[in-house]
């Protein structure tokens, strides 16, 4: 019992410490938030891609080669479609947020 109590002290005094460290939530940090939207995977798993839509601003388009990790970024891109071999990647492209 005499070893609980100091283990258990130590627990409370880091939990409470940790507690101080975070920051609070405001309406400021929503405008940073960002959504991850259409992901999509080839047939043949060699290409993904995916959106990146923030709460105000112009979005982006990724995509990735997976054998190679070559990573490419399309700016305002969005509502992509891969072409049945997977070589081929349609999508449109939004007008700017500002």
């Amino acid at each position: 019992m005499k070893r609980i109590i100091p283990v258990l002290l130590l627990q409370l005094i880091y939990l409470t410490l940790a507690a101080q460290t975070k920051k609070c939530l405001t309406h400021d940090v929503y405008d940073s938030w960002k959504n991850i939207g259409q992901a999509l995977i080839t047939d043949n798993g060699n290409f993904v891609s995916w959106e990146v839509i923030p709460q105000q601003g112009d979005g982006w388009l990724f995509v990735q080669q997976i054998c190679s990790s070559r990573k490419d970024s399309l700016a305002r891109g969005y509502n992509a479609h891969f072409s049945a071999n997977g070589n081929i990647l349609a999508f449109q492209i939004r007008p700017q947020f500002a």
